[in-house]
């Protein structure tokens, strides 16, 4: 039992050292789930920025976003990435999302991407 425990449940990708930059590993819990090339490149991407501490997360329903991959964690040492997806969805209480100011619905946001 502990051994099926201790198997690993998610793929590694490991970007290419290169210019003297240290490169992170991208934990993507995606076993058994296509990835888009553009998400993996993107995740890759951000895995040999100079701040990412220790690796980078990717969750199942990862896929390619403007700014940043959506569905990933970027861990960070000594930085802030403020509002890295680029455009924000904003989840409200009823569950429904909308912007922070809530003039343009989600769906519209959507039809517009």
């Amino acid at each position: 039992m502990a051994d099926e425990m201790a198997e690993k449940n998610y793929n590694v990708y490991m970007p290419e050292e290169g210019l003297g930059v240290k490169a992170w590993p991208v934990k993507a819990w995606t076993k058994g789930v296509q990835v888009e090339d553009q998400a993996r490149q993107q995740l890759l991407n951000a895995a040999q920025m100079p701040f990412v501490f220790q690796w980078i997360a990717a969750m199942p329903d990862v896929h390619w976003g403007m700014g940043a991959t959506v569905g990933s964690v970027i861990p960070t040492k000594g930085a802030i990435i403020p509002r890295r997806s680029g455009r924000g969805h904003w989840l409200r209480h009823d569950g429904s999302r909308d912007q922070p100011d809530g003039q343009q619905p989600a769906r519209q946001l959507e039809a517009d991407s």
